[in-house]
């Protein structure tokens, strides 16, 4: 497919901390099973055995009887080690949708057996400064002591690159950051940002109203 020459929309906006429980709302999507409610949550997890991805299969009489539960996983052909470290969200029916990032931006994102991985906690998250990186519509965003600058490539028929700048202070012992876009705006974006060890959970993207284009995502620090 032919891209024109990118060009890039600027917002600025405004960061504040942002405070909640435990953690941030899920922001992953795996084919099937059941909706995930606005409730879950992501998780850090560790591989302890190799474990594959799978696919969900859509049942057969799906026409005629629309029940997610009625479809089946089969087992891909990607798979982690043990060691490996991903985002999961919550189980269902023994397994997890997963997102695993690995060093170079490569995103693998699907259902993973629950009994394959453990879930950390108290795990330190890196430094909010920095690249973090994702290869789902070439997302990087670069962040320093002073402004972060998020990129991805939206969608349509002609996608182009979108960017967004926001002044940045570092917030002092906090795993969340909220990304406010000062009123008043056609669209006022806020963004939600949740790190999980090497990971970041980037969710409320539909608040930004773009079309043919989502913020939301999963980046891992490079």
């Amino acid at each position: 497919m032919k891209i024109r020459p990118h060009f890039t929309i600027c917002m600025l906006l405004s960061a504040t901390i942002y405070v909640q429980s435990a953690a941030a709302e899920s922001g992953l999507f795996c084919h099937g099973m059941q909706d995930e409610q606005p409730k879950d949550r992501a998780q850090l997890a560790e591989i302890t055995a190799r474990s594959y991805f799978f696919d969900y299969r859509y049942p057969d009489d799906w026409n005629e009887n629309p029940k997610l539960e009625n479809g089946h996983l089969q087992q891909g052909r990607s798979y982690l080690i043990a060691g490996d470290r991903l985002v999961v969200g919550p189980e269902q029916r023994g397994y997890r949708c997963g997102y695993y990032i690995n060093g170079k931006g490569i995103q693998t994102a699907n259902w993973i057996k629950a009994d394959t991985l453990r879930v950390l906690s108290d795990v330190t998250a890196a430094d909010w400064r920095g690249v973090w990186t994702s290869n789902d519509s070439h997302r990087q965003l670069r962040i320093t002591s002073r402004q972060a600058v998020y990129q991805f490539i939206g969608g349509g028929s002609d996608p182009s690159r979108i960017g967004t700048i926001f002044p940045f202070t570092v917030p002092a012992n906090q795993q969340d950051a909220l990304l406010i876009a000062p009123q008043p705006t056609d669209a006022p974006c806020e963004l939600k940002l949740h790190r999980l060890g090497e990971y970041l959970i980037i969710t409320n993207g539909e608040s930004c109203g773009l079309i043919n284009a989502n913020p939301d995502g999963v980046l891992r620090k490079r």
